[in-house]
């Protein structure tokens, strides 16, 4: 018998409320995803492979951006699809595929082609983008008895974050693997202020105090950091001019007829270069014009992605994908005692390091510590 996608989920909407329950208690987590669902299918399996573990099995209600409902069979799909490596920082650089040991003679000459408020405090961060549409309607969620006991919705990515901070009901929300970016856009709006339910972000990007424990344990006593980035990560940049220690020479490539000059502009004073998850990390022209310009003044990059190392960057610390979903069932757990009105912001609690011992070699640095050793590292520097 074959079942259209619209009408299973009328028939899952029926099911719940024939029963009286609404689904809640049958799964008391429910992933919800865009119609970007192939981006987190490695994220979804581990999700369910935490649930099965305690003993319950996880409900999907898939949906789209648009407000087109998708069936359960969409998962599947996705979870067929081969997650890109980069995934492990969340970075969208597909094109950024392995490459081998980047040359550290000067390059070709660089080609850089174009390419509403709350009235309540946003959410704080814990301690250590693009703009937002409201154009699309939410997406429908197979609907909830009253009577019944809110389930937590776990939102996966900024698509599907966007769509459930839309949704009129009072379940508690978990915002999964949003990018610090993503967040700084979401979290002024209105419905991140609501006192009816309470809400959990578990962010993607490790915090920038661990980016520059890296660097200080990777290049010791090395503290001039040059930075090349969009108007958009200014949250980011203003976390690394707090940092006492380090000296930034930051310019801004907003433009990208301007990324060549601004990388320019910042070399003379770097001992190093790190890359931000904002456009100019996450774009695999802009990145690429980096490493190039990086390579011909013989300085490192420290990067976002572990693709980004292995097109040349010379470390990254990025988040573990099997740990994140570790993290996020325990946090979507917790959510679902929380009372009404709290938020919840959380870090990756455990990160892995990337580094390119050719990239190490070709610049003459001393041999890298091993990756674990270095995560351990990272663990015990304060936040």
């Amino acid at each position: 018998m074959m079942i259209t996608l619209a009408g299973a989920m009328r028939w899952l909407g029926a099911a719940c409320m024939a029963i009286g329950t609404g689904c809640a208690g049958a799964a008391d987590l429910t992933l919800v995803l865009g119609d970007d669902a192939a981006d987190y299918s490695e994220f979804v399996a581990q999700m369910q492979a935490a649930h099965r573990r305690a003993g319950a099995d996880v409900a999907l209600s898939v949906v789209q951006a648009g407000g087109a409902p998708r069936g359960p069979a969409a998962v599947a799909d996705a979870q067929d699809d081969t997650v890109d490596p980069a995934f492990a920082a969340g970075g969208r650089t597909r094109s950024l595929r392995p490459a081998p040991p980047p040359s550290m003679s000067p390059p070709s000459p660089l080609s850089i082609p174009p390419s509403s408020p709350s009235s309540s405090s946003p959410p704080a961060l814990p301690s250590s983008s693009q703009p937002l549409s409201s154009s699309a309607p939410p997406p429908l969620l197979p609907p909830r008895a009253s009577s019944a006991a809110p389930g937590v919705l776990v939102a996966v990515g900024a698509q599907a974050a966007r769509s459930v901070l839309e949704r009129s009901g009072g379940e508690p929300v978990l915002l999964a693997l949003l990018g610090r970016l993503e967040f700084e856009s979401l979290r002024a709006l209105p419905a991140m202020a609501r006192g009816d339910r309470a809400i959990g972000v578990l962010l993607r990007d490790p915090p920038m105090a661990q980016q520059l424990a890296l660097i200080a344990a990777v290049l010791p006593g090395q503290r001039r950091v040059g930075v090349v980035a969009t108007h958009a990560a200014e949250p980011l940049l203003q976390e690394l001019r707090r940092t006492p220690g380090w000296k930034f020479s930051a310019a801004d490539a907003s433009d990208p007829l301007t990324l060549g000059s601004a990388i320019r502009a910042v070399l003379p004073d770097s001992d190093a270069l790190l890359v931000l998850p904002d456009t100019v990390g996450t774009t695999a022209a802009a990145s690429l014009a980096v490493l190039e310009a990086a390579a011909t003044a013989r300085r490192p990059v420290f990067a976002n992605s572990e693709a980004m190392v292995r097109a040349g960057a010379l470390a990254a610390v990025v988040a573990r994908p099997d740990a994140l979903a570790e993290q996020a069932y325990a946090l979507g757990r917790r959510l679902g005692h929380a009372a009404p009105g709290q938020v919840m912001v959380e870090y990756p609690q455990r990160v892995a390091v990337r580094t390119n011992p050719h990239v190490a070699q070709a610049l003459g640095l001393k041999p890298l510590p091993d990756n674990e050793r270095l995560a351990a590292t990272l663990a015990a520097a304060p936040r």
